[in-house]
């Protein structure tokens, strides 16, 4: 399909006549190309492209030599308008979507404000009239700190997949260890090592769970 040379300026209507009178000037050629647009089968697209054909061509070719010379003059300056409604509508729904993340972004950081409030005070739940906060526990989670220090027994093998085998690195991190402070008769949550716990975890290089979370559930 060749391409339209575009006018220039963003719009520029020399024939003192509207899109909208434009469009309605020419309502059948645009009729044709709705219906070329909207066509549920090849065939009924074929016979749009026909039917659209002709109308264009009576319009530019048939008629009084003047009308001829001014219907041609408005058919490139309704191309021009369609093609800038196009640019202003792209426009129009990207700084939509930008709007829309903004919006996303406002409200995550508002939620995590409540959040971070609610776990730094130990409340959890905060209770409206009809809408409440609340703190759930969170699933524990695998965190990576240095792939490269992982030692190889977590790997999977043979070589050249090196894949870090997540399932035997949780295992051995859950893996309870008894507390090396541990008088059960006299252990307590000042213990710094398992803080009243009387065991304590495997430690992996290069990872650990992370424990004791917290979630936040709006409604």
């Amino acid at each position: 399909m060749p391409k339209t040379k575009t006018s220039p300026s963003d719009l520029t209507i020399h024939v003192d006549l509207s899109f909208e009178a434009l469009m309605a000037l020419f309502k059948e050629i645009g009729e044709g190309v709705t219906k070329q647009l909207d066509a549920g089968t090849v065939e009924e697209r074929s016979a749009a492209e026909v039917e659209t054909r002709e109308a264009v061509m009576r319009t530019l070719t048939e008629g009084e030599q003047a009308q001829i010379v001014e219907r041609r003059d408005q058919i490139v300056e309704m191309l021009f308008a369609i093609e800038e409604r196009a640019k202003r509508i792209r426009r129009t729904v990207q700084n939509a979507e930008k709007l829309a993340r903004r919006y996303e972004s406002f409200g995550k950081n508002l939620e995590q404000s409540v959040f971070l409030g609610m776990l730094n005070a130990n409340i959890e739940v905060i209770e409206g009239e009809l809408h409440r906060f609340k703190l759930y526990k969170a699933p524990n989670k695998l965190e990576i700190i240095d792939e490269s220090t992982i030692p190889e027994e977590f790997f999977v093998t043979p070589e050249p997949v090196r894949k870090l085998d997540e399932d035997k690195l949780r295992a051995a991190l859950n893996e309870q260890i008894p507390c090396p402070n541990a008088d059960f008769l006299t252990h307590s949550t000042e213990c710094p090592v398992c803080h009243g716990a009387k065991f304590t975890y495997r430690e992996v290089p290069g990872a650990y769970i992370e424990r004791d979370r917290k979630r936040l559930d709006v409604k």
